[in-house]
């Protein structure tokens, strides 16, 4: 079977958890014998592309055995990120499916690359979706608005009218119809979360969206077996994106207003250098805390045993949040802002602590409470293991029969699709 991936951004560039699900899943489905390919957006320089063309740029790679083509419009148009049709794009997407000519088409996320599937749509190719973010109902993807508060969805364009004023209210609603026509037309939906799936549905019912959460490379990870006395030294981990809507922020002041030299706080990961400059020039002055840059999964194991509790500061609805199950299979701790799945991942006392979301005085009294006795910690790492977290393996296998279900079946002289489920 022939599957083509769709996604705004991938390896080598971008790594976070969406391109890290699209990763997973192509190189487990080559490993059962697919052909895969992952067509993305870009953002390297003119100088790598092998393509002249007048207005789309674009190179073919390999990263890791998984064939890629790369897109980037020569000049980057300002509304990039907000648009979910593209002009220039749209004159060569049936050209590139057409080529591609794929059995089915997986995407893992929309955003600049939206055009590709109205083009599968037109050939007749079945294509599904993977929601991990909010963006087909709101361009800032992550629900928060323009004041900085959680926001329920786009209630048919009356709440950005309000609360997002300087965005188009017609172009608000003009994305809005044309991503139910896509949603409305995929042979599958599916999401990480239930909470995700929840909100698309109060929005653009009725979507029926089935819940497939992601796995995790097991054997790239193993069990934190530290035990804590109760003056113990503690070491609190960050792990992910360096983005404002992460909150990092929070935590690093939070740290800074406990005066205890029993406490350390290490910050891994990477992303927006304007706010990452931010974050350094606020942890300057403070030996406790050290940014330790990227790390790969072969390398998880040895982040995780040297860090006592994760910390998820985020300040949006996170719609998954595989760095607090990556935590759990290592029995450590979390403590997470108390909204979203996050909220239903943490369990005051059991598992860790939650806190009200970007409130580092709150957050600093939870920190303060654990170091009062660390002891605490042993019972929350025996409070961890009640959730079920599959593999990247059982999440693959899902999506296989899924895309077992509704692929498209080629004669000689035409290409028809058909589904198992319903020749059953």
């Amino acid at each position: 079977m022939k599957i083509l991936y769709l996604i705004h951004q991938f390896f080598p560039m971008h790594y976070t958890g969406t391109e890290r699900v699209v990763f997973n899943t192509a190189s487990l489905m080559r490993k059962m014998g697919h052909n895969v390919k992952v067509i993305t957006y870009s953002f390297y320089e003119d100088s790598f592309y092998d393509s002249n063309g007048a207005e789309i740029l674009s190179k073919s790679f390999s990263y890791k055995g998984i064939d890629v083509l790369a897109l980037r419009h020569r000049k980057i148009p300002a509304e990039l990120d907000f648009n979910i049709r593209d002009n220039a794009l749209a004159k060569i997407s049936e050209s590139i499916i057409s080529r591609e000519m794929p059995d089915i088409v997986h995407v893992g996320h929309p955003m600049r690359i939206s055009e590709l599937i109205f083009a599968a749509k037109r050939l007749g190719i079945p294509y599904m979706f993977t929601l991990t973010d909010f963006w087909l109902i709101c361009p800032r993807f992550t629900l928060v608005n323009s004041h900085g508060d959680l926001c329920a969805g786009p209630e048919d364009c009356s709440a950005c009218r309000t609360n997002c004023p300087e965005l188009s209210s017609g172009a608000i609603c003009e994305r809005l119809v044309e991503a139910k026509y896509l949603l409305e037309g995929a042979s599958a939906l599916t999401a990480p979360s239930e909470f995700l799936a929840g909100i698309f549905n109060n929005e653009l019912p009725p979507l029926d969206i089935k819940v497939i959460r992601h796995g995790l490379r097991h054997a790239f990870l193993k069990k934190n077996m530290r035990q804590f006395w109760k003056d113990d030294i503690i070491t609190l981990g960050y792990c992910g994106s360096l983005n404002a809507h992460k909150g990092v922020h929070v935590a690093i002041e939070a740290v800074k207003r406990i005066r205890n030299d029993r406490l350390r706080f290490v910050i891994y990961g990477s992303g927006d250098p304007v706010y990452t400059a931010r974050l350094e020039a606020m942890a300057q002055g403070d030996p406790r805390i050290e940014f330790r840059g990227i790390f790969t999964d072969s390398q998880a194991a040895d982040v995780f045993s040297m860090i006592d509790v994760v910390v998820i500061p985020s300040l949006w609805f996170e719609t998954y949040v595989l760095t607090i199950r990556e935590a759990f299979l290592c029995t450590i701790p979390v403590i997470a802002s108390n909204v979203g799945v996050m909220a239903d991942a943490v369990r005051d006392g059991i598992n860790g602590f939650t806190f009200r979301i970007g409130d580092p005085e709150h957050l600093r009294e939870v920190i303060e409470k654990i170091l009062s006795d660390t002891t605490m910690l042993n019972s929350m790492k025996a409070g961890i293991g009640q959730d079920f977290i599959p593999t990247v393996e059982q999440e693959a296998c899902a999506y296989n029969s899924i895309y077992n279900s509704h692929r498209v079946m080629r004669t000689d002289n035409s290409t028809v699709t058909t589904s198992i489920v319903e020749k059953q």
